[in-house]
């Protein structure tokens, strides 16, 4: 079974570094936290930002670049609750 069937509403990332001495940390299932994961690092000064075919957030930096899977609806929904002062 495809595991991506049912993940529409779960929205997808990727970090892409131009260097190892980008990342700063990353760590997986430490402090008792058997299946937490934390991915910290350096995209460098912004250079762009993009939504690629109205579905995917791009942000470029020096360093590297961030994807999101996320619509312009979805963004526009987030930054409307954020301004009238609300929780998303």
């Amino acid at each position: 079974m495809n595991e991506i069937v049912g993940r529409e509403r779960e929205h997808a990332f990727s970090i892409d570094l131009k260097s190892r001495q980008y990342l700063k940390s990353v760590r997986v299932g430490d402090n008792g936290r058997k299946y937490q994961v934390f991915i910290e690092g350096f995209l460098g000064e912004l250079s762009e930002l993009k939504l690629v075919e109205e579905s995917m957030l791009e942000i470029s930096g020096t360093n590297g670049t961030l994807r999101l899977d996320i619509t312009s609806n979805d963004l526009s929904h987030i930054i409307k609750a954020v301004r009238d002062g609300g929780n998303v």
